[in-house]
């Protein structure tokens, strides 16, 4: 056992099977009876089930992928001990004095309490372990162990283990998921489809993206353009195109929506150019294949144009980003009922057999 100290509060670290300190931990489940909450929260039962399946080697990583964890926890659990628990010192090695006997055992019950990692150690408990983690086989985990803390030292570290910790982003896990294997297939395609638009010069999104763990000014994370275009159906309508075609299909619809509204996506402070004005965009995408597509026209720049200069001139789509109206913005439910209506209205008014579209209007 490593012995430390920190303001005069020693501490150590040692290397336990979890399922053995487990068995000191008092866990209730009806949390309304517990007398004291002071270090403690409500766990789920849900979050322990995985966990316990996790590292017994049976979960799948991802929805998307048959690979099946290896079980590797490897972080440390942070816990506090009371007495008759103490840190020892005999013939110049230091350790923690763990209960041997069930004598013991029971009377060092609740002598062991959990400052954070409390669904990881309950997975170990006799009721939640898997069938399939055998008794027998070899698993330890390092703990941090503090000794009789003061009920205030107790809720600083509870407070900064919870509170101050930074999740890592979606955007880097994203990647990783990617490097692992664990992206459904569409979705891979879509990361690859966004790697290219980031690199190919007719592409208005060029150096604007952010993959991984890059950092870009006003950048659009990867991840969140890849759930805009599974969500707003963009994908499924370019799908069966190669790679070189999407990028081409998408660039081309991107520059008509940047000429229609003044060079719009290409000032990145504008709101067309970011995450809310995309998802507009793109959620319109469906709209305007269906009338290019009724209409028997290819998806060119010019053809765009011309749908586009209905929704900017006779909708009142010149307005959509005008101080008043643009609040539709901030909310992404917002966006995407906007979106809704002006694809309806754009319909009625193309494709109104009253209203026969002209291809050559000016």
């Amino acid at each position: 056992m490593l012995i430390g100290v920190q303001k005069d509060i020693k501490f150590g670290i040692i290397i336990y099977d979890p399922r053995e300190i487990i068995k000191l931990v008092n866990t209730p489940k009806d949390w309304e009876k517990v007398d004291d909450k002071f270090v403690q929260r409500p766990w789920k039962e849900k979050r322990v089930k995985e966990i316990s399946k996790y590292v017994a080697g049976i979960a799948k990583l991802s929805e998307y992928s048959d690979k099946k964890s290896i079980g590797i926890i490897p972080n440390c659990p942070i816990l506090s001990v009371k007495d008759p628990m103490k840190f020892t010192h005999i013939n110049g090695v230091s350790g923690l004095s763990m209960p041997d006997s069930i004598e013991e055992v029971e009377n060092c019950y609740g002598k062991v309490e959990i400052l954070d990692g409390q669904h990881r150690l309950i997975a170990f408990s006799d009721e939640y372990r898997d069938t399939s983690f055998k008794d027998d086989e070899m698993y330890q985990m390092a703990f941090v162990v503090f000794g009789n803390l003061t009920l205030d030292e107790k809720r600083e570290i509870f407070m900064i283990s919870n509170d101050k910790q930074e999740k890592v982003e979606n955007n880097l896990l994203n990647q990783f998921k990617k490097w692992l294997g664990l992206l459904s297939f569409e979705e891979e395609q879509i990361s690859l489809l966004f790697e290219k638009l980031n690199a190919e010069d007719i592409s208005l999104l060029k150096g604007r993206i952010i993959i991984g763990g890059h950092k870009v000014k006003r950048g659009l994370k990867v991840i969140s353009l890849v759930k805009l275009f599974r969500d707003s159906k963009t994908f499924d309508l370019i799908k069966k195109l190669d790679s070189n075609q999407q990028v081409k299909v998408i660039s081309t619809y991107l520059n008509a929506w940047n000429n229609i509204y003044n060079g719009a996506l290409s000032n990145t402070k504008h709101t067309l150019s970011k995450i809310s004005g995309l998802t507009f965009i793109f959620y319109l995408f469906p709209c305007i294949v269906e009338i290019l597509t009724h209409q028997q026209l290819l998806l060119d720049e010019q053809n765009i144009q011309k749908v586009l200069d209905i929704l900017y001139n006779d909708l009142n789509g010149s307005t959509l980003f005008d101080d008043e109206r643009k609040i539709a913005f901030r909310a992404q439910s917002g966006i995407i009922s906007t979106a809704k209506v002006f694809g309806e209205k754009l319909k009625e008014t193309v494709l109104n057999k009253n209203n026969i579209f002209d291809p050559l209007r000016i």
